[in-house]
């Protein structure tokens, strides 16, 4: 089983239907990880499903994968961190 999902469901559990968090803090480096390899890749299977040239899928490509990883990185910076201003500012929505 995924690192991830044995994260998660040592974080919470499910007693009745009823989801609770068990106490066990989720480490969010595994869902920022994932990010950073699912995003780019759906992002490179947009660019191959459109059948654009090779140069401009190559150029776009490039352009989206290194976009991808930054907004991970600065998602992860306002995920992690412990102000509201910086939290915000890094786009985290909890």
């Amino acid at each position: 089983m995924g690192s991830l999902i044995l994260c998660t469901q040592a974080a919470y559990t499910v007693v009745n239907g009823t989801i609770t968090a068990s106490g066990v803090e989720f480490n969010d480096a595994y869902r920022c990880v994932e990010w950073l390899l699912t995003v780019p890749l759906v992002l490179v299977e947009l660019i191959l499903a459109i059948r654009l040239s090779p140069s401009e899928s190559t150029k776009e490509c490039v352009e989206l994968v290194v976009l991808a990883a930054v907004m991970v990185g600065l998602g992860h910076h306002g995920e992690i961190a412990t102000d509201a201003q910086t939290r915000l500012s890094g786009g985290a929505c909890r």
